[in-house]
């Protein structure tokens, strides 16, 4: 007996499936993924999280927003924005927002405590946290030894606690994000 093995046609793995305007050697970012789904399927839903859902289109306008709402904070090209969230729209939102902003996004693992999280945080310099409520106690524990960070968003409206850094709800934020803003090329060019 002759064992065969079957494959599949090889595919060119640097094209993305159904994409209609890339070429191989072209730059490619999330950015570009992102505008070219907006382009073919801006009505379809991308992400559906326990139930809440949220189109192509939309997920593009609420970066963009962000990303405005983020660079009315003083964040710019090049700082650190850490996330220390649970799995949510805002997660995949902030992602966007925050390269379009031409900043670095460091997600933060939500297990994290004490001087790891502090390790974390402090090596990639972050400028800006933004967690969930039920890890706001972590990141007060730790901020009077966080020198980069300048503000912390905490989804929620508070009140919250003390702390040594200012904290402010980054669900007014998110709300500005619902507001519309003139659109952006990527990353962000602002004023010097």
């Amino acid at each position: 007996m002759v064992n065969t093995l079957v494959t599949a046609p090889a595919q060119d793995v640097r094209r993305p499936p159904s994409s209609t305007n890339y070429s191989a050697g072209q730059s490619d970012t999330v950015l570009d993924a992102l505008q070219r789904a907006v382009d073919l399927a801006g009505h379809k839903i991308f992400l559906d999280i326990q139930g809440e859902t949220i189109t192509y289109a939309e997920m593009d306008r609420r970066a963009t927003q962000l990303a405005h709402s983020l660079a009315s904070l003083g964040v710019k090209k090049g700082d650190t924005v850490v996330t220390f969230l649970d799995t949510s729209i805002d997660v995949v939102t902030c992602w966007f927002g925050i390269n379009k902003l031409g900043a670095i996004w460091v997600p933060i693992n939500n297990a994290y405590r004490h001087e790891f999280l502090r390790h974390q945080i402090a090596d990639a310099a972050a400028k800006l946290v933004i967690c969930d409520v039920a890890y706001l106690d972590r990141v007060i524990e730790i901020a009077q030894q966080l020198p980069d960070v300048s503000l912390i968003l905490c989804r929620g409206n508070g009140p919250f606690p003390a702390c040594d850094k200012p904290i402010e709800p980054f669900d007014r934020i998110a709300e500005r994000t619902r507001r519309r803003f003139p659109s952006m090329s990527f990353p962000l060019t602002l004023p010097p």
